[in-house]
């Protein structure tokens, strides 16, 4: 699946999917799944896992300022 089109409506990330699916997703929970290791932590070669502590986001964290086409 591709996405067709993405929009922001309000603090939601609107995706239409080129089966006619679409989902509807908070900024904010985005923000929050990102997958790096600055904001999930890093494991060594041992699985030990190491994270930095919980920080507070500010609230323009959650603002969407670009979208950009990344990987096939």
């Amino acid at each position: 699946m591709r996405p067709l089109d993405l929009q922001q409506i309000g603090n939601e990330l609107a995706i239409k999917w080129d089966d006619g699916h679409e989902d509807y997703i908070l900024l904010e929970a985005l923000r929050r799944a990102c997958p790096c290791a600055g904001c999930q932590g890093e494991v060594d070669i041992l699985g030990h896992l190491y994270k930095t502590p919980e920080k507070p986001y500010a609230a323009n964290a959650f603002e969407l300022v670009q979208l950009a086409s990344v990987g096939g």
